[in-house]
């Protein structure tokens, strides 16, 4: 079944840097618990403020610089959920339902790649290191060292 990512678009309550209410937090708890008992949620989580973050952007030549946040509200995601669903349209579907009111509030539903979206550029070498990757790191939750 497809994967896909729900990309939560910042708002100027979420780089305010104040955290969200009880009553917020339990509607967001409420919709979580949806999609799990839906069997669909594969992972969820949320994003301090971008002025505690950085963004590091690179130039052809593989240069880096570093720009530390804050950053433009709309250029901004403040956290995401990962899903399995049959189509974009159910993706969509479960994005439409999410407890979002918040002027400017917004989600990008995007698929996630998988190994036949490369066609031949995924050699036989490269789908082995993959499907290696995959295996050490199944099981694992977020902070913990490969």
């Amino acid at each position: 079944m497809p994967k896909f990512m729900l990309l939560v678009r910042a708002t100027g309550d979420s780089e305010s840097g104040i955290p969200p209410s009880t009553a917020i937090i339990e509607e967001m708890m409420a919709y979580n618990t949806s999609l799990s008992e839906a069997g669909i949620l594969l992972g969820a989580e949320g994003f301090l403020s971008s002025s505690k973050g950085a963004r590091v952007n690179f130039t052809p030549q593989n240069e880096s610089s570093v720009t530390p946040g804050p950053f433009v509200v709309e250029s901004t995601i403040s956290g995401f959920w990962i899903i399995e669903g049959k189509d974009l349209d159910e993706a969509i579907a479960w994005a439409r339902k999410a407890p979002f009111r918040a002027e400017g509030s917004a989600i990008e539903v995007r698929q996630i790649a998988s190994p036949e979206d490369f066609g031949s550029q995924l050699t036989d070498e490269l789908k082995t290191q993959e499907e290696e990757l995959r295996r050490q790191t199944e099981g694992r939750t977020v902070g913990e060292q490969l």
